[in-house]
């Protein structure tokens, strides 16, 4: 699936991506041994979100404390 998102995203992102590398998070991100195996695979810095398990939810606590973002969405 990351290999169809760098072919179709915009070449200004995919030089970010290349320059900046990829941050992961999310509940599957602390799986064992995911940002090394797509480091290798991209040849890309590949980090994880230091608070990835709660990433979603700091997200979502976000757009309800925002009027405006929560106005955007609905």
């Amino acid at each position: 699936m990351l290999k169809r998102i760098f072919e179709v995203c915009p070449a200004e992102l995919a030089g970010d991506i290349l320059e900046n590398g990829i941050v992961l998070s999310g509940g599957r991100a602390p799986l064992r041994g995911l940002p090394q195996r797509l480091s290798e695979e991209f040849c890309v810095p590949v980090r994880l979100f230091k608070f990835s398990l709660f990433s979603v939810a700091h997200g979502g606590s976000s757009i309800l404390e925002d009027k405006k973002l929560l106005e955007r969405y609905f």
